[in-house]
């Protein structure tokens, strides 16, 4: 079954379980399914929209959500997420407006944001089941997210097939 997963992470925070997932799901649905990070850019590229064509081109994105993914500090010491330009943030942005799936994936143990600790644009991110990815099963979890995603994957196909 073909289908494109983006992950969404932040390098600081996840990147080690991020890099583990990713050779996992590519294991599962081959590495050119998998989108971990867009790492095409090129001099005076325009980011959000890189980031756009990325997260449009994928059925699904996973919202890996770690100890410090509200928290995590900008150069300037703010927060990220209130930053609009913040990666993570135009990543998941993204997904909401094309209506990408998305499938919220805690790591090891990270708390779920509640909605006024997001900005307004993510705050339909608490709405969704989150999944878990801890240390202690880490062959379970991964294994219950591939079940999720082949299940999300098909419905977007059908979705997908029914309209064409």
């Amino acid at each position: 079954m073909a289908g494109r997963i983006f992950m969404s992470y932040r390098l600081a925070d996840t990147a080690a379980q991020a890099s583990w997932l990713a050779d996992r799901l590519a294991g599962h649905f081959g590495s050119q399914q998998v989108v971990k990070d867009v790492d095409s850019a090129q001099a005076a590229a325009d980011i959000p929209e890189l980031i756009a064509n990325a997260v449009a081109s994928c059925d699904v994105l996973l919202a890996l959500i770690g100890h410090q993914w509200l928290t995590a500090p900008t150069q300037y010491g703010a927060q990220s997420l209130a930053d609009p330009s913040d990666v993570v943030r135009l990543e998941i942005e993204s997904a909401m407006t094309r209506g990408i799936q998305i499938v919220p994936v805690l790591i090891d143990g990270a708390p779920v944001p509640s909605a006024g600790e997001l900005p307004p644009s993510l705050a339909g991110l608490t709405r969704l089941q989150p999944l878990e990815l801890s240390p202690q099963r880490p062959d379970l979890d991964a294994a219950r997210l591939l079940q999720v995603l082949d299940q999300r994957i098909a419905e977007r196909q059908a979705t997908r097939d029914s309209v064409a």
